[in-house]
């Protein structure tokens, strides 16, 4: 908590506090005479409130004079405070001097040589170092449901995302299913392809090792165009050449008995 002298010191502090609430800090520390039916206070009773000299507050209000203006003290005229007349109210023909409550706790913020003055200033500087503490709790309340709704939307934020997630994933094993469908179809499909490919392909054709053996049987003969072409037709190919493998014997045979 700050000294309650910096608050005697600071115009900028005591604006600050000298407000209509904290006018009820006043019933705190004291008695303050206000006239009949009105908030206002004479400076003579301002005086008796602090016990003080009755100069010392008009010397205050005039070191202070914009901030008590600022406060609502004026010096009324004789006729304006005609209405207010009572045997205890005397007002002299300059007029009368009166003070708000609030301009009354602001000489409790000036006045130095008052114990009631300095009490006036311990309150108001726990209500400070109060508000302070209210403010600080509150920005701190709030620092913390700001931090809990965006924690609550990065949230929102980390479902939406692991929702999708999900949705990805289910497609990914869904299409790998369908993949592996795919793939066992090509597989089966090749598979059969080949086996196809080994039923269609042509036998392997006679080496050239036979061909030059049949050469030499057919050359034995004579008349070797007219061999060949029974042979070929005999075998039923287009060339001698195109004899497979497995008819060579047999090509060889009929060669021999021609």
């Amino acid at each position: 908590m700050m000294n309650e002298i910096v608050l005697a010191e600071s115009q900028s502090l005591r604006c600050s506090l000298c407000t209509d609430n904290n006018t009820s800090i006043l019933d705190n520390v004291g008695t303050l005479v206000t006239l009949n039916g009105t908030d206002f206070v004479t400076t003579v009773n301002v005086a008796k409130f602090y016990q003080v000299p009755k100069n010392t507050i008009e010397y205050t209000v005039k070191r202070h004079y914009e901030e008590f203006v600022s406060d609502g003290y004026k010096v009324f005229k004789k006729k304006d405070l005609q209405n207010w007349h009572n045997a205890s109210l005397k007002i002299p023909n300059r007029g009368l001097a009166l003070f708000t409550k609030r301009a009354v706790l602001r000489c409790g913020c000036i006045l130095r040589d008052s114990i009631v003055a300095k009490n006036v200033r311990t309150y108001l500087l726990n209500v400070h170092d109060s508000t302070m503490q209210s403010n600080v709790l509150s920005q701190i309340a709030q620092q913390l449901n700001d931090n809990a709704l965006c924690l609550a939307k990065h949230t929102q934020e980390l479902v939406d995302h692991s929702r999708f997630v999900v949705a990805i994933v289910t497609e990914v094993n869904k299409n790998q299913q369908e993949i592996r469908f795919l793939h066992d179809q090509v597989k089966t499909n090749y598979n059969e392809i080949q086996n196809l490919k080994k039923c269609l392909a042509p036998a392997e054709c006679i080496t050239t090792n036979q061909i030059e053996i049949l050469k030499a049987e057919v050359k034995k003969k004579g008349h070797p165009n007219r061999i060949w072409k029974r042979l070929n037709k005999h075998l039923g190919v287009s060339s001698y050449k195109n004899i497979s493998r497995s008819q060579f014997n047999k090509a060889l045979r009929w060669v021999k008995s021609f």
